[in-house]
């Protein structure tokens, strides 16, 4: 068993995990991945936040960065060739017991016929162009934004293992923008 790193640990359990903290470290590290890839986009300006109220519920951080981290960058991937990009993330409680993180860009949205697909590990919409990325085999140097296929699928298992429920991210999309519902127990632990 794993010590508690402090007084708000229990294990590897965050008892007061900062959501917004967590998504502005996401934010900031997907930038890094395209300034290294030589996308040009200033995510600071791109991505509104609206967060209602400071949201701190018991989690594992990293499951939380890892799911924010692969749907923010699948948003950044719809709108990067946009003259508008935008993308809105709002945090709020629905209630008591659940949190809602709702990020809604206006990408081209994801085609009806692929919405099943999303699910399933290695299907992408965006496939990585193997032709830059020839030499390269340490992808924690560079990375591409996009293109793995696994962002979805883990990300669900990461959410609903700690939600113990199933399908607490729910996507909907046209043409116009993708909605992606992300919902959050929030359940009050105390150590003993």
């Amino acid at each position: 068993f794993e010590k508690p790193k402090g007084p708000n640990y229990y294990g590897i359990i965050n008892l007061e995990s900062n959501v917004e903290s967590i998504l502005h470290n996401t934010i900031n590290n997907i930038q890094l991945i395209c300034d290294s890839n030589g996308i040009d986009l200033h995510l600071n300006s791109i991505i509104k936040l609206n967060i209602h109220n400071k949201i701190v519920i018991p989690t594992i951080d990293h499951y939380l960065y890892y799911i924010l981290f692969e749907i923010l960058k699948n948003s950044v991937e719809a709108v990067r060739y946009k003259s508008n990009p935008l993308i809105n993330v709002t945090i709020k409680e629905i209630d008591e017991e659940w949190i809602l993180i709702k990020i809604q860009d206006n990408g081209s949205g994801i085609h009806e016929n692929d919405m099943d697909k999303i699910w399933y590990y290695s299907y992408t919409t965006h496939p990585i162009n193997t032709s830059e990325i020839v030499e390269q085999t340490d992808f924690s140097i560079k990375s591409p934004l996009s293109g793995f296929g696994y962002g979805l699928p883990i990300s669900e298992i990461y959410i609903n293992f700690f939600n113990s429920s199933t399908h607490n991210i729910k996507i909907d999309s046209n043409n116009k923008r993708t909605n992606v519902y992300i919902y959050l127990r929030n359940i009050r632990l105390t150590c003993v």
